[in-house]
């Protein structure tokens, strides 16, 4: 699917101006109606799935609170999840048949609102949330439009008792909406898009770039997914926040993280907190403590591969990031030490700094196994970067950013970078400006993304990354 701007601006104001004109009680079907326009936009042909994972939900839901039996909650999460099992073991059909993987295209969505309607069964099963008497109900919280195709993936809990209240939009809350989803879209359209054709062009073709520019290229794909999958969150929460519905944060500054163990708790919140609390705590639980985290966390960090993509790539990925996350995690007392003893006191923040340039290298150069469909192509990328060749090699960087494209694109995504990582563009979401340097602030903030859209922006040209999964 081709992420059209112009479209979904177009649908969304529609949408908007209606559900405030409407009555209050209608609102939530309307709501519901415009999420299953919105999907068969996307492809109708996948409605029947949706409409199938919707009953399956609603059905199993009240049988499993009226009767908690475990036999019965088993069966209801492989019948609810049958259609995402279906597509993966399709998926890995075609990779081992060398048939084209194309043929079995995952339908949009379908990981993230599956793992909604399994959270759901086990919330009542658990009796976190009482089960949903009306279909109406479910079928919003698994249709809520903003969320639906690649989250955030929200929980029971937090999100039907939201979905059932739907007040008019406020307009504080619009006007705070409508920059976070500027900011979203000049994510996505300028510094993503920009970065893509960079990435593409060296990783591409990996055999054509020199050990050197390999490792920029991993380096510029993992600003360049970061940008994109931030990008689509920040106009999912948005445009959930036009209808008064709060959504969790799917990131929290994961590359100024200084160790892997918390780039996991900054990076995709809402599905490592997902695959925590209803994976890894219920196993973690029954199992022996010796295994209850080396295993268990490899096991949940596999199965996060396989969510992404039923390929040896992703699997590969999910266990190398499973075993450092492990290691991490077994040494972060003798590196604290460590680190303590060679910078301390007013160091600290350097330490810091080092810490997180590291760990950045570490994820960008995991993302290999994302970018490069063969393994034996991946693994041959990241031998070229771990020879001697590498320090040979540093050169050839210099004639790449002759290019004044290239040099512009990086030097435009790591201003933006900082400006964040600053929280600047989180203050002017977040405020009013009622002094004259706050006026300025924004207007300097606002006017710089309107312009800089303009003129480079690839406007409704790319798909978002994780539409695929």
């Amino acid at each position: 699917m081709i992420f059209n701007s112009y479209a979904f601006i177009v649908f969304l104001a529609v949408t908007l101006a209606v559900y405030n004109l409407i009555p209050s009680n209608f609102r939530a079907l309307f709501l519901l109606i415009a999420g299953y326009f919105f999907y068969a936009y996307s492809d109708w042909h996948n409605i029947p799935i949706l409409l199938g994972v919707t009953f399956s939900t609603f059905l199993f839901g009240k049988a499993i609170a009226s009767r908690r039996k475990h036999l019965l909650l088993i069966v209801a999460i492989v019948i609810t999840i049958s259609p995402l099992l279906l597509w993966k073991i399709g998926q890995l059909i075609g990779t081992v048949s060398n048939r084209t993987v194309a043929g079995f295209i995952i339908p949009i969505g379908l990981s993230f609102y599956t793992l909604q309607a399994v959270g759901y069964l086990l919330d009542v099963f658990w009796q976190r949330v009482k089960p949903m008497n009306r279909l109406p109900s479910i079928a919003l919280y698994l249709a809520f439009f903003p969320i639906m195709l690649a989250g955030p993936i929200e929980r029971a809990g937090r999100l039907l008792p939201q979905l059932d209240s739907m007040p008019r939009t406020k307009q504080t809350e619009a006007y705070f909406a409508i920059k976070q989803l500027f900011w979203g879209f000049f994510c996505k359209l300028v510094i993503a898009d920009k970065l893509a054709i960079i990435s593409s062009d060296i990783l591409g073709k990996p055999e054509q770039g020199s050990a050197a520019i390999l490792l920029v290229g991993l380096i510029v794909y993992s600003l360049q997914i970061y940008f994109d999958f931030y990008g689509y969150t920040t106009i999912a929460i948005a445009t959930a926040r036009l209808f008064g519905v709060q959504v969790m944060a799917n990131f929290k500054h994961p590359f100024l993280a200084p160790s892997l163990v918390e780039f996991w708790h900054r990076w995709h919140i809402s599905l490592t907190t997902w695959f925590r609390d209803y994976v890894y705590l219920p196993i973690a639980y029954k199992c022996r403590p010796i295994y209850s985290f080396t295993v268990v966390v490899l096991l949940v960090f596999v199965l996060s591969g396989i969510w992404h993509g039923a390929s040896p790539n992703f699997v590969i990925w999910g266990g190398v990031h499973g075993v450092l996350y492990i290691v991490g995690r077994w040494t972060v007392e003798t590196r604290r030490h460590l680190w303590q003893s060679v910078l301390h006191g007013k160091f600290q923040k350097l330490r810091r700094g080092i810490q997180a340039i590291f760990v950045f290298l570490l994820v960008s150069l995991t993302w290999v196994f994302f970018t490069v469909p063969r393994v034996e192509d991946a693994i041959t990328v990241l031998r070229r970067i771990f020879s001697w060749d590498i320090f040979l090699s540093f050169s050839t960087i210099g004639r790449m950013f002759m290019r004044s494209d290239y040099l512009s694109y990086i030097s435009c995504a790591i201003l933006f970078f900082i400006i964040d990582s600053l929280g600047i563009i989180r203050v002017v979401v977040e405020t009013v400006p009622m002094s004259k340097t706050e006026i300025i602030r924004e207007l300097v903030v606002v006017n710089s993304l309107a312009v800089l859209m303009l003129l480079i922006g690839d406007i409704g040209s790319r798909s978002f990354i994780y539409l695929r999964f």
